[in-house]
């Protein structure tokens, strides 16, 4: 799934489908992968509904969905396009759950204007209410397995992520070079970072981390408030120095820079000649393109959650063996299917993915065998049943 993201886009002349309003007429819209349009709030109380609990979709069968349908087609969506009319410059700041705005041309259909409006991208997740049942859960040891499962994902993801640029910068380089292209280094690494910017694939990914950031955030607040605990760590006035494993988070001028893991190099403080603001900033250096940025401490987050090559290339098989979504539910882990890319016919059946997604309870066989502490207990293996002989023939 790669494709760049519209810049520019013609509303049409047609109506809202869940509510029926002409879109003309409405300011805040999204836009799906497959090219409907919908109210934003339309969607967004869709979203809602899909991920809800009910006695039709009880906890856990949701996720073998993994993604949001579209109304319209049902076509599954990674990405939610917001388009929401600008009205004043003050609305260009950051969401935990939606990213920085930033500036796209529409057109109505049958006008011949064009207006700036502004966009922003939601992983469908966010439209989830009771975030993963946090709300519901008094149970501190699950609420401790959610969280390192968060840690886990948000690990592969901002792997993923900064991978994705190394393969778009080899990509470009190579064009150029057919192409007989000169250009300089910045050139070529802001090249890489306008593409970076709209393409669908890293802007999913990034929608994910802060849908994961949220769940994170949820997760240890759920759980001080059940032990009583007041330990905030990570809060303090310089929570960083030099040599530390940070990444970028909320940059919304260069949203593209979000999401990419690197290291302090230099604490800048204020009033001094690399920085002339009023309060201290960090020199990081991202692990890609070589890129140096100067970051307030709120752009960047400390990675306290770490894995090793082998434990990350684990996760990531397991998690294509059974096709997860990365923010879905913690599956469990019945089979020691863990690291391997074969299973048996029938664990692919969905009964058999039904059962691996719903039996939360055994999300801790997942986590020890990533952290190689226990194993799992083995299970009975799969016996073949002979097949049924027809009965003889009574009228004989």
């Amino acid at each position: 799934m790669s494709y760049r993201l519209p810049d520019t886009y013609t509303l049409p002349d047609d109506v809202c489908p869940i509510c029926c309003e002409r879109l003309a007429e409405v300011v805040d819209v999204a836009r799906l992968g497959c090219g409907h349009f919908f109210c934003f709030q339309c969607l967004k109380d869709e979203g809602a509904s899909f991920y809800a609990d009910s006695d039709e979709r009880p906890t856990g069968t949701r996720t073998l969905l993994k993604l949001f349908p579209c109304p319209t087609c049902r076509l599954g969506c990674h990405l939610v396009e917001r388009i929401k009319r600008r009205s004043e410059p003050s609305e260009l700041v950051t969401d935990p759950l939606d990213g920085p705005w930033r500036e796209v041309t529409v057109t109505q259909a049958g006008d011949i204007g064009d207006e700036t409006w502004l966009a922003t991208y939601y992983s469908p997740h966010a439209f989830w209410d009771d975030f993963m049942g946090l709300n519901n859960t008094r149970c501190v040891d699950v609420l401790q397995e959610r969280l390192v499962w968060f840690q886990r994902i948000a690990v592969v993801t901002r792997r993923d992520l900064a991978e994705s640029w190394e393969k778009m910068a080899v990509t470009g380089m190579r064009k150029w070079t057919q192409l007989k292209i000169r250009s300089t280094a910045d050139q070529r690494r802001e090249a890489v970072a306008d593409f970076f910017k709209w393409d669908v694939g890293a802007e999913t990914m990034r929608a994910d981390l802060r849908h994961i950031e949220a769940g994170l955030s949820a997760c240890r607040e759920r759980i001080r408030r059940l032990s009583g605990s007041k330990d905030r760590s990570g809060e303090s006035a310089e929570p960083f120095s030099v040599g530390d494993e940070v990444w970028v988070c909320g940059l919304a001028k260069r949203p593209e820079y979000n999401g990419l893991p690197g290291s302090v190099e230099e604490v800048l403080p204020p009033r001094t000649q690399d920085n002339k603001t009023d309060v201290t900033r960090y020199k990081v250096a991202l692990s890609v393109g070589g890129i140096v940025l100067s970051l307030r401490k709120e752009n960047i987050h400390i990675v306290d959650f770490k894995m090793s090559a082998s434990e990350l290339d684990q996760l990531r098989d397991f998690m294509g063996t059974l096709k997860l979504d990365p923010t879905s539910s913690p599956p469990a882990d019945p089979d020691n299917s863990l690291g391997r890319r074969t299973q048996q016919s029938d664990d692919r059946s969905p009964s058999g993915v039904k059962q691996q997604l719903t039996s939360t309870n055994n999300v801790k066989h997942v986590l020890n065998r990533l952290d190689k502490r226990t194993i799992c207990p083995a299970t009975k293996p799969h016996v073949q049943k002979p097949p049924m002989t027809p009965p003889a023939d009574r009228r004989a």
